[in-house]
């Protein structure tokens, strides 16, 4: 995705993640984490891949069993809570969709983070929503920062602390601290870019993309599937209900073709990127 323009990049995000949060179809949300999960190796590697699952198998697991919990719809009775609430089939398979959906936008959204850098948002909404693409950007940047902060301050209060710092009190204070210095840092930067210019009409800029050909062709494959598989979905032929009872849309070629078409849009990069690989195996962005 790297050589790729920053718009044609960012067509294929919102596409993607577009279709995976509107879909309500295992089939359709199986092949988005594949996608999502086979892009993210493509461009981070596996090196910190035990974190990410770390992080996100508690999200998971916990947005599964809400659903059940809130949730009594459906003919199929597994069990009755304490509560005399009854445990439906449909409600524990409807929390296991929506929980899949969460993951993979979240794995489409680390792979956005990794691949639109703030260089290449503020290209595309520079010029159209100048400030929108400077909050955006600066967002993505102080993350990174303001976790690294976090750790330093944590770090000096061990020192003066020892395993008092450890207690509620330094720890609520280690925050503070550190959201107030990334406050400050993004005041200064702000203030900064307006006294350059930055938002004014008629301020050029220098800019390394360029739109080429692959980028056109890419952007029209991807509006192309993203298309086909809206229409495939207003059309009911990937048709899926949970309640009262599970039941799925099936049309013959026209449901098989759908289907098709958003693997082909999912595992896009996979099939047509040219990647750049460091000493790792890991794409530079």
């Amino acid at each position: 995705m790297v050589f790729l323009h920053p718009l044609a990049t960012l067509v294929y995000y919102i596409s993607v993640i577009g279709l995976t949060m509107i879909i309500n179809n295992p089939i359709c949300t199986g092949i988005a984490i594949v996608g999502s999960l086979v892009h993210l190796i493509m461009v981070k590697g596996t090196d910190n891949m035990g974190k990410t699952a770390i992080m996100l198998i508690p999200m998971v697991l916990i947005t599964a069993a809400i659903n059940p919990l809130f949730s009594h719809e459906g003919v199929t009775v597994l069990g009755v809570f304490p509560s005399g609430n009854i445990l439906t089939l449909e409600s524990v398979l409807y929390g296991l969709n929506m929980s899949a959906i969460l993951l993979a936008v979240v794995l489409w959204f680390v792979s956005v983070n990794v691949i639109m850098t703030a260089e290449r948002i503020r290209y595309v909404l520079g010029r159209v929503f100048p400030v929108l693409a400077l909050t955006f950007s600066m967002t993505l940047h102080f993350i990174p920062r303001i976790r690294k902060h976090i750790i330093k301050v944590s770090e000096v209060k061990r020192v003066m602390y020892g395993n008092g710092a450890n207690s509620l009190k330094n720890r609520i204070t280690g925050l503070t601290q550190s959201f107030t210095w990334i406050l400050n840092d993004s005041v200064d930067t702000a203030d900064s870019m307006r006294c350059r210019g930055y938002g004014l009409a008629g301020r050029s800029s220098y800019s390394r993309y360029i739109f080429r050909t692959t980028d056109g062709i890419w952007i029209g494959l991807v509006i192309i599937l993203t298309a086909y598989v809206i229409w495939g979905v207003l059309g009911d032929h990937i048709y899926w209900q949970y309640y009262p009872y599970v039941k799925c849309g099936y049309n013959g070629f026209s449901t098989i073709s759908v289907y098709i078409a958003y693997v082909m849009l999912c595992l896009l990069p996979t099939l047509t990127l040219i990647k750049a690989s460091d000493e790792k195996g890991t794409v530079r962005a």
